[in-house]
């Protein structure tokens, strides 16, 4: 109601004062999701980002969200839905080949744009061939560009869960 009157929240990594927190569920040092989330800044969460795409040895999809609300990392390996989510985000997956489009390092992260939700739901993806706009980014530059994104749209991400594990999947 009095917005105006509202405290600035800290940020629980580097303790700086922000007007709102993304909610993170970071991966552990086992290689597993944490089970309690962390109130990070933007900063924090492009640190958080890009420690977390380091240590993850497989590849992902970012596809673009669709709002600030419970965007994160699946493992193809929890996923039921064959035809309608591992099938579609799995044609974007890099090949050993790829490179990423701002340097020359390895490409295992492609960021694909809204077009990738298939109109008929919001759990069902559209192969790459049906779609433009698909990018190739090593660990530095997904993180770079997420985060540049998430800032262009003023959002504060809600449940974000970055990749953890060591299997392909997807973020959406």
């Amino acid at each position: 109601m009095f917005g105006f009157l509202k405290k600035p929240k800290l940020c629980q990594q580097c303790g700086n004062e922000t007007p709102k927190l993304h909610t993170v569920y970071l991966p552990s040092f086992s290689g597993q999701l944490s089970d309690k989330p962390v109130g990070l800044c933007t900063e924090c969460l492009q640190q958080a980002t890009v420690s977390a795409l380091h240590a993850f040895p497989a590849r992902a999809v970012y596809v673009e969200p669709i709002c600030d609300d419970n965007y994160g990392f699946y493992p193809f390996s929890l996923e039921k839905d064959r035809e309608g989510i591992i099938e579609p985000l799995s044609s974007f997956l890099s090949s050993s080949a790829d490179t990423c489009q701002h340097c020359s390092k390895r490409a295992r992260f492609c960021w694909t744009p809204l077009e990738t939700w298939h109109e008929s739901s919001d759990l069902k993806f559209n192969n790459k061939s049906a779609v433009s706009g698909s990018i190739m980014f090593c660990e530095e530059h997904m993180a770079s560009h997420f985060i540049g994104w998430i800032k262009s749209k003023g959002y504060y991400l809600h449940e974000h869960r970055l990749p953890y594990g060591g299997e392909d999947g997807g973020c959406y």
